[in-house]
């Protein structure tokens, strides 16, 4: 079997169990959410990303629209049964603000078991899953070695394309998610792009030594499982990443990670003020900085904070020693 379908296999795989499992069970979509069903759905995502790049558009066009539809939709209820979760644990929440986010979490539940019905991830004959592998059967494949070239050239394209977006706006963010979100998305990438492919991707020592890695590699980042990348098995060929600069771009993620999440805490909280007493959105945004004993500037410190741990990070030109070429399996 060829290393691509091989790697579309695996996840095919986890994920095609997990629905089955789902079908047995009252709500569907409530069973996928606590049952991680969205870490095959971001690798599989992650794998279209790439092909839809080094080999047909088609095919891999529609796979990667079907699988981000079906994570974004897990993503919705995770964010809100999150906050739901949180914001119950306060007093000074108002019980109508905390009764939006349970209806809010309910909707996109109910929003998924829709979306499992009607696109057809949920047929007892497993349709959905099926269709897909009829498809990458059909693929022409590369070599290993070919394969391999135009992987390492997807990740030069790629981190290009985020050294081009931090440059745009270097000078501050402005916006929590097509800025902040998305800075730290494009980042991700290239750590879940490294682990869906399934050994092809390795890291090493390169010697390279920077004092700012201090700011970012937290014992966390070190002992985290998402930093450790799957082994060579039987690639012959790898992309080599340097591991120093992998883990510093790890707690970076991380640190953007918490701000988005500090920003979509206000944000949420004042479209549930919003919604529920019929305001209007700055009046909102005072209630949510209130209830949060926010001194009224929250958000901006969030988009500060943001740009002040990135710009070290790529003033450093970090990023451009990540990627250290390419090598055997006995080179890592």
């Amino acid at each position: 079997m060829k290393k691509g379908l091989n790697r579309y296999e695996y996840f095919l795989e986890q994920l095609e169990l997990l629905l089955q499992k789902s079908s047995a069970e009252e709500n569907p979509a409530w069973w996928l959410y606590k049952n991680n069903a969205r870490t095959p759905l971001f690798m599989l995502e992650a794998l279209s990303r790439i092909y839809v790049e080094i080999l047909e558009k088609k095919p891999f066009k529609k796979f990667k629209a079907q699988f981000k539809s079906f994570e974004d939709a897990i993503g919705r209820i995770d964010m809100y049964d999150g906050f739901a979760n949180e914001f119950s644990q306060k007093p000074a929440i108002y019980d109508h603000v905390k009764e939006y986010f349970y209806k809010k979490t309910e909707a996109h539940v109910d929003n998924l078991n829709e979306m499992l019905l009607q696109e057809g991830w949920l047929n007892a004959d497993g349709k959905r899953i099926k269709k897909i592998r009829k498809k990458l059967n059909k693929i022409d494949w590369l070599n290993d070695k070919k394969e391999i070239k135009a992987i390492h050239f997807f990740y030069e394209t790629a981190i290009e394309e985020i050294k081009s977006f931090f440059d745009k706006h270097k000078n501050g963010f402005t916006d929590l998610e097509d800025q902040l979100h998305e800075i730290r998305r494009l980042l991700r990438w290239l750590s879940i792009n490294a682990h869906a492919l399934r050994g092809a991707v390795q890291l090493i020592d390169s010697g390279f030594n920077n004092s700012l890695t201090l700011n970012y590699i937290t014992d966390a980042v070190e002992k985290s499982p998402y930093n450790k990348l799957p082994e060579v098995e039987d690639n012959r060929y790898v992309v080599l990443l340097d591991k120093t600069v992998f883990l510093t771009m790890s707690g970076l993620i991380d640190q953007l990670g918490t701000f988005k999440d500090n920003g979509l805490r206000v944000m949420l909280l004042a479209e549930a003020i919003q919604q529920s007493r019929q305001v209007n959105s700055n009046l909102a945004l005072l209630g949510a900085y209130e209830l949060l004993e926010s001194d009224g500037d929250e958000l901006q410190k969030v988009l500060n904070n943001a740009t002040s741990a990135c710009k070290p990070f790529f003033e450093d030109e970090l990023l451009d020693k990540l990627l250290q070429g390419i090598g055997t399996a006995t080179d890592n």
